[in-house]
């Protein structure tokens, strides 16, 4: 799955940045880097967790974070 995510262009050097993937009940499942620079980008979730585990079937939470700015949405992983 392609996730594509914004960089504002008055982001702070300072300023946090996430993208990560939970499940429903909130456990965190994927954390992903972030490329900081202004503009669009795109990551790709291959179905599986941080330790490279695949992930079950169902629905998923992105949650993407910049400085204030928070964003989320839904996605479901079909097997």
């Amino acid at each position: 799955t392609s996730i594509v995510y914004g960089v504002p262009d008055d982001l702070g050097t300072g300023d946090l940045m996430s993208l990560e993937i939970y499940t429903v009940d909130g456990r965190r499942v994927r954390t992903f880097e972030v490329n900081r620079t202004a503009g669009w980008h795109e990551v790709t979730w291959d179905g599986r967790d941080d330790h490279g585990q695949p992930s079950a079937a169902g629905m998923y939470i992105t949650r993407y974070a910049a400085g204030a700015m928070v964003k989320t949405g839904k996605m479901t992983m079909v097997k």
